[in-house]
């Protein structure tokens, strides 16, 4: 049985420990006995089961941290529940989502697929410290921002954290490194100086604007090799030419 009194907006329902209620045509159902409530459909899965579109809106759900009444969300910690809002970040706009870690130690979103087959699979996870992880990469992090299990394309990347461009190896005071003391390096090593071993690679990957850095280093030093044999060369002719001459 449902017994109903009238509330502002609509109407306070209490429940007995019927199976099914409806209320409404069918439209929300009420199962009292394991506290879930569907809408749009009659068998609810969850404590709240809807079948169709949800629509959240209003000033209510202002979470503008500069407003007293809605920005102090204190109340959230250690409680593992989530917060759905706008504006939190002062007047800017956006939709937030706000969770709490409750008894985890790692905290926030992870989005899954969950196939016909009840295989399920993690698409992304975002961590509370910042951290993306894109595909199942749990473990593996590091202290990476992003992570990527996979493939990835871009139309432009950008990276700025490269410290020094070897411009330097254009000044004057630069030191060319000999050719007999580049040919014993690699006779040794088995690779360029400065450039990292195949070792290296496998264990630690490459940082993408170091290596840019050091092998445009490599080329500018390469530039110079050439210009000097070119004026060898030159001189070479010279000399012949002159040979020549004198025959």
């Amino acid at each position: 049985m449902i017994y109903g009194a009238p509330a502002i907006g609509g109407r306070f329902v209490t429940l007995q420990t019927t199976d099914y209620n409806s209320i409404d045509g069918g439209n929300i159902i009420l199962q009292p006995a394991v506290g879930h409530v569907g809408i749009g459909t009659i068998s609810p899965q969850s404590v709240l089961d809807v079948s169709g579109t949800v629509r959240v809106n209003g000033n209510n759900s202002n979470l503008d941290a500069r407003i007293p009444t809605v920005g102090n969300l204190s109340s959230l910690a250690r409680t593992g529940q989530m917060l759905m809002g706008w504006n939190r970040a002062g007047g800017s706009g956006e939709a937030d989502f706000i969770g709490n870690q409750g008894q985890g130690n790692t905290d926030g979103f992870a989005f899954w697929n969950h196939d016909n087959s009840n295989n399920e699979q993690m698409l992304m996870w975002i961590l509370g410290n910042g951290q993306v992880l894109i595909g199942d990469t749990r473990g593996k992090q590091g202290s990476y921002k992003l992570v990527i299990a996979g493939s990835a394309i871009a139309t432009s990347i950008t990276v700025k954290t490269v410290d020094q461009w070897p411009d330097y190896v254009f000044k004057d005071d630069y030191e060319l490194p000999k050719l007999s003391d580049v040919k014993s390096y690699i006779d040794k090593n088995h690779h360029l100086s400065d450039v990292l071993s195949e070792e290296e690679v496998k264990k630690g990957g490459i940082d993408l604007g170091g290596m840019n850095a050091t092998l445009l280093k490599k080329v500018e030093e390469l530039t110079f090799y050439l210009i000097e044999q070119n004026k060898q060369l030159q001189e070479l002719k010279k000399e012949v030419s002159e040979l020549k001459e004198k025959q």
